[in-house]
């Protein structure tokens, strides 16, 4: 090292130049600090936050596994034919010009084993829409101008619900099977396929529309060629009409194109107790079968 009085080179361990006889000033280094970094911590809000949410999607998971477990389960069997009793349902007709059909009164329907005598079919008038529910519940159907239609069921003690409200209470415990299928309602159609198919949402972009968004714990998965099976888990409000109420939404929904170009769509929903999930079950596989191949 070199002296800072006179800049003459001496010893490394000198204490005073050799030359000049100065004192020499220690080299002086950065403190060491010893102390511990503190540790980044993360607030009990946030904590509890994240805990919330991993929770929440976690029992919506277990939710929709068991449901779709126990479709899975009904339809698994190999389904048996049934003759089964049609009720005709009021209908309301946009047109003058539409009657009534001449429908039987039975009619054989592809079952799951067990489950003869706890459905009926339930039809409008002109039979553009069957579903099965439990027997003596009361229904009312709409054929619309365009040829669209919707058919309601629900118990004849009910009398909550319309099929304006598609948003049910969260402690809603109404029971319901509703369907419903646009016609040629092409708009309608799209909108309603396109956050299942792809090929519905290519073709609702190009019209500049963008598809509705569905929730996050509803699941929906392929149910044959043309159609998707969903289920929105209690007090989640989705595709479902209706849902968001104490019972899981299940449903169906189909898309084709008519004569290979028109598109139309139908939707079925179930919403039942869980001691009555089977006949949700039944009731979507024969709504599927029926109109997912037309």
């Amino acid at each position: 090292m070199f002296c800072s009085s006179c800049g003459e080179r001496i010893p490394e361990d000198a204490r005073f130049c050799e030359h000049c006889g100065a004192a020499v000033q220690p080299a002086t280094q950065d403190p060491v600090d010893n102390k511990p970094k503190a540790r980044r911590r993360i607030s009990r809000k946030s904590f509890l936050v994240s805990t919330v949410v991993v929770l929440v999607l976690i029992v919506s998971s277990v939710v929709v596994f068991t449901i779709r477990s126990h479709h899975t389960n009904g339809l698994s069997s190999s389904p048996i034919s049934e003759r089964l009793p049609l009720h005709v349902c009021k209908t309301s007709l946009a047109l003058p010009t539409m009657k009534a059909a001449n429908l039987p009164s039975h009619e054989n329907e592809m079952l799951p084993p067990g489950s003869a005598g706890k459905l009926v079919i339930y039809s409008d008038s002109m039979g553009f829409m069957k579903l099965l529910g439990p027997p003596g519940w009361g229904c009312s159907a709409a054929v619309g101008a365009d040829g669209s239609s919707g058919l309601t069921i629900t118990p004849t003690n009910s009398g909550i619900w319309t099929n304006s409200d598609h948003a049910l209470s969260a402690g809603s415990t109404v029971e319901v099977i509703n369907g419903s299928q646009t016609g040629a309602a092409t708009g309608s159609a799209l909108e309603q396929a396109c956050p299942f198919f792809k090929t519905a949402e290519q073709r609702w972009a190009e019209v500049g529309s963008s598809c509705p968004a569905t929730p996050l714990p509803e699941t929906a998965t392929p149910f044959g060629k043309n159609a998707v099976e969903f289920i929105d888990p209690p007090h989640v409000y989705g595709t479902g009409e209706p849902s968001g109420g104490a019972y899981p939404a299940s449903g169906v929904v189909i898309y084709q194109l008519v004569g290979g170009q028109e598109p139309e769509s139908w939707i079925e929903t179930c919403v039942l107790p869980p001691n009555q999930r089977s006949l949700c079950s039944a009731s979507l596989h024969d709504f599927a079968l029926n109109y997912g191949s037309k």
